[in-house]
Order: C-alpha cells, then structure tokens, then sequence
C-alpha cells in the first residue's frame, strides 16, 4: 500500500510535467500592427521603432498599420472631435 506522502509526490511531479509541457506550446504574439514604443524607444524583438510615430513596427510589416489599443484616445489628434460630438 502506497503512503499518502509518496501519492503526493507524484501528483506534484505530475502537474510539473503538465505545465512544463503547456509553457512549451505558448507562442508570444506578434502582430503585424505597429503599438507604442517603450521607454528609450524600445521593442521586443522582431521590430523596430519608428521614431517619426513613436511606435514598434514589426519588421517588414507596412508603417501603416496601427493596432487598436485600449488607449486609442490618447493616441488620437488633439483637434479630434469627440466621439459623442458628431
């Protein structure tokens, strides 16, 4: 009969096992949209920073291409109209 510490044991070994194996599946998004670049003008690796709009931009992706961000009104015009002002 097997002690409840030595069940305990594999049960840990086997979840460690499992989220070993689930961090291996993860891919960390990259987008094709240029997002705002960090402080000093960084970006993760794969993109470069536009200084001209101040955000990254995914190598030999178009300029053009902008992601919608949570912040969009900080990154709109400043003579921009409100949304509810139309």
């Amino acid at each position: 009969m097997m002690g409840q510490p030595v069940r305990a044991a594999r049960a840990l070994r086997a979840l460690a096992a499992a989220l070993l194996l689930a961090a291996g599946c993860y891919d960390v998004p990259e987008p094709e949209c240029g997002f705002r670049c960090g402080p000093g003008n960084a970006c993760p690796e794969h993109y470069t920073c536009n200084e001209a709009d101040g955000r990254c931009h995914r190598d030999g992706a178009p300029a053009s291409l902008v992601c919608g961000t949570v912040d969009a009104a900080i990154d709109a015009p400043v003579d921009a109209a409100p949304p509810d002002a139309i």
